[in-house]
């Protein structure tokens, strides 16, 4: 209850959020714009955004296209290694599916590898964490939780 009660606060919060600050609206620099959103993972879909949030702070642009595809696919080149996806599966963060075809396979390779990692990790501490409430300190484990309080949370 209260994770579900601190998710939906986050959510609210992120309602009002923009895509871009007023500062990089008024610069126009839309090649580091893309590069940004690609080494991030965004699709160059998220251009409109940009110029909605624009919009909002009151600096109407239309956004460079040109510049910020050529931007957005050198960044998406730096996002989609096989080392970042194997951290992204890790972190159990979330993809895209944004990698160009000659990176997507090796990217999904790692980014899978990272994940399954990421659950064996999950599930170790969670014995742990039941361990430490059946048997106590007083049985040699001195263990303290992260936050796995349930094998569920592992997947």
């Amino acid at each position: 209850m209260i994770r579900a009660l601190g998710l939906l606060v986050m959510n609210l919060g992120l309602v009002g959020c923009a895509s871009i600050s007023k500062d990089s609206c008024v610069a126009g620099n839309w090649y580091d714009v893309g590069l940004r959103d690609g080494a991030n993972g965004f699709s160059a879909e998220r251009r409109f955004e940009h110029e909605k949030s624009c919009d909002k702070h009151g600096v109407p642009v239309q956004v460079q296209v040109d510049e910020y595809l050529k931007g957005q696919e050198a960044g998406v080149r730096l996002y989609c290694t096989p080392e970042n996806g194997y951290q992204l599966g890790l972190q159990i963060d979330y993809y895209r599916d944004v990698c160009p075809a000659d990176m997507k396979a090796a990217f999904e390779r790692a980014y899978n590898l990272g994940r399954q990692e990421a659950r064996l990790r999950c599930l170790w501490d969670f014995h742990h964490y039941s361990a430490y409430h059946r048997y106590g300190d007083h049985h040699g484990y001195h263990w303290r939780p992260r936050y796995r309080y349930s094998a569920l949370d592992c997947f």
